[in-house]
Formats: structure tokens, C-alpha cells, sequence
């Protein structure tokens, strides 16, 4: 995975905007936007929130710890897609997008192996996509 400084020169450069242009929407210098891309400056947390927002990416991707840009568009994507998911991360990005799971029920996602998050994930998709609604712990 691409570290931070990679992934907001890729996002700016995908959005065809100079350091210049994006220093002034995210109020910051120019400056500062080249000391990150050039790795020699990390943002704090409320700058790289605002930089996430701004791109409309998770915090974790823009620090090149996930390949998913959105979870949250993502779950929805797999939930309309109808689409099976088949992979580890995806299956964990989904299951972090629903925030009913921790608050309703006994999962620990931590504790679960790759067959079982990717299990989970399915079927909780599937829940979803069928309107039922989970009740209780």
C-alpha cells in the first residue's frame, strides 16, 4: 500500500488541481501540501481529516492502510450489488461500515478468523438486502 504522501499527490493529480489550488480550497500553504507529498511532513489529525473529507476518502486509505477509498460507499456497493464478498479486507471494511453490529450484538471482529468475517459479512449483507431487521444481542 502507498503511503500518505502518495496517496494525496494521486488524489490531487486525479482531481487535475495544482498544490497551489489545493492549499487554497483546504485553506493550508502551499507549502505544507509539498512537504507531505514530498513525505517530509505529516499533517495533524483535523488536517487530515479535512483532507479526507475533501476527497471523500477514509482516513485509512488516505494513509495507505486500506485500498478502499469509502467503506462506507463500499458496504452500500456490496449491498446493492448483490455481489458476494470474496476477500478478507472487504469483508472487514463492510463489517466496520455497519455500526449496528457492535452495538447489537456479541461480535468481535478482532477474535474472528478470515473464513468467518467473509461468512458474517455475507450474511449480513444478505440481511440487508432483504429488510430484515436484527434484534437483540
Amino acid at each position: 500500500m502507498d503511503k500518505f504522501n502518495n496517496v494525496l499527490k494521486e488524489l490531487r493529480l486525479e482531481k487535475n488541481i495544482s498544490q497551489r489550488e489545493l492549499a487554497s480550497q483546504l485553506q493550508l500553504s502551499k507549502s505544507s501540501i509539498s512537504m507531505y507529498e514530498s513525505g517530509f511532513r505529516h499533517p495533524n489529525y483535523e488536517t487530515l481529516a479535512m483532507i479526507a473529507d475533501y476527497f471523500g476518502v477514509d482516513m485509512n486509505y488516505l494513509l495507505g492502510k486500506t485500498s478502499i477509498r469509502n467503506s462506507y460507499e463500499n458496504a452500500d456497493t456490496i449491498v446493492s450489488s448483490k455481489k458476494p464478498i470474496t476477500n478478507i479486507e472487504e469483508a472487514v471494511q463492510f463489517l466496520m461500515a455497519q455500526p449496528f453490529i457492535t452495538e447489537i450484538t456479541n461480535i468481535d471482529i478482532k477474535k474472528m478468523t478470515d473464513d468467518e468475517l467473509i461468512k458474517a459479512s455475507n450474511i449480513i449483507a444478505e440481511m440487508i438486502r432483504t429488510g430484515l431487521k436484527v434484534i437483540g444481542k
